[in-house]
């Protein structure tokens, strides 16, 4: 579960509600201590003040806080309405999760259910107070074994959900930057609502096309030809030639080019050689430059004949003017002349895409 800064619960997952017998909605926003705290029949004082001493530990350091052992009982209700406490021992890590600033936001609590183990080491003494050989081991080395591993297992855990939550809040962060500069500069060039709806509609499925193509890859990446065919594929592969070897695109590089081959194929269908039934697009790639390798992209329309070029620029070209120059760090070259258009791009190799 998350708890914010003030320690109130800002989530959870569904594992989370179903031990604890709560539901969602009454617990968001509601302080942790307020419904987990002390109580005659349940967690003992101490215990209350060790869990909130760890939480407040993560707030002041920075740094992830463990708690072995904590027993906490969980208050549940019976079937006939009663409610009582479940006696449970659990192994606790707490972890921060921090902003572009390096403060902590919110704490995140991975526990495990011990309860067994320790049950398990408490039947094993006799009734006359000598250990059996089964308590001897889990008093002893075992014991001590079980719960370091089982530590370091929830520290491990917690690290890579850390990760995981980093990097989501980074990639929709950025996702929400260019949906916004979308929305802004669609709107500058389009004054009929209209219009600006079907032009923000198809550049934010082309977004979304190649969110999906990256979702595949679990964001590891994609490659260039899955890119163009995924924004080109509205206008049939039949009028497509794509030409070149296996290139690996890392998530932010793939995001940008899509928005670029979007933004051509659209050109295409509406001016270029697309909006022809005999036009046809071909678009070749190759490595140059073996010392300092550069990616090199030829879009060429052919059969759709002369094209002439805009008399303004429009927002299509200032976003693959800005996405070439700005997010890929290469240059591009556009041309219009009596054959078609053509454009050339000249990037960077990514070498650990």
């Amino acid at each position: 579960m998350l708890l914010d800064r003030d320690l109130r619960f800002a989530g959870m997952n569904q594992a989370y509600l179903d031990v604890t017998q709560h539901r969602r909605e009454d617990l968001i926003g509601v302080h942790v201590m307020d419904v987990f705290g002390a109580d005659i029949d349940g967690p003992s004082e101490d215990n209350s003040q060790r869990l909130k001493a760890s939480f407040e530990k993560v707030l002041e350091t920075g740094d992830a806080d463990h708690i072995a052992l904590l027993h906490y009982p969980i208050r549940t209700t019976a079937a006939d309405g009663q409610v009582a406490f479940d006696d449970r021992y659990w192994s606790c890590t707490h972890t921060p999760i921090k902003n572009d600033r390096g403060e902590v936001t919110h704490i995140l609590q991975h526990t495990s259910d011990v309860t067994e183990l320790i049950n398990a080491r408490m039947t094993a003494d006799g009734r006359d107070g000598r250990r059996t050989a089964l308590d001897e081991m889990l008093g002893g080395g075992i014991f001590r074994r079980a719960m370091k591993v089982e530590a370091d297992n929830q520290r491990l855990e917690a690290e890579r959900q850390k990760l995981m939550i980093d990097e989501l809040n980074h990639r929709v962060k950025n996702t929400l930057a260019t949906v916004q500069s979308i929305a802004m500069q669609t709107a500058r060039s389009h004054e009929d609502p209209r219009s600006f709806a079907a032009a923000f509609q198809s550049r934010i499925l082309s977004l979304s096309h190649t969110h999906d193509l990256l979702t595949r890859s679990h964001w590891e990446g994609a490659d260039l030809r899955s890119v163009l065919e995924h924004e080109t594929m509205a206008h049939g592969t039949g009028r497509l030639s794509l030409n070149g070897p296996h290139i690996d695109l890392s998530p932010a590089r793939a995001v940008s080019l899509g928005m670029v081959f979007h933004e051509l194929a659209t050109n295409a269908a509406k001016y270029g050689a697309l909006s022809r039934g005999d036009g046809r697009v071909i678009v070749d790639w190759r490595v140059a430059d073996q010392k300092a390798p550069r990616l090199e992209i030829t879009w060429r329309e052919v059969g759709g004949g002369p094209i002439a070029a805009p008399e303004r620029r429009g927002f299509g070209t200032r976003l693959i003017e800005r996405n070439v120059r700005h997010d890929l760090h290469g240059d591009v070259k556009m041309s219009f002349a009596d054959d078609g258009f053509r454009a050339e791009f000249n990037l960077p190799l990514e070498t650990n895409a």
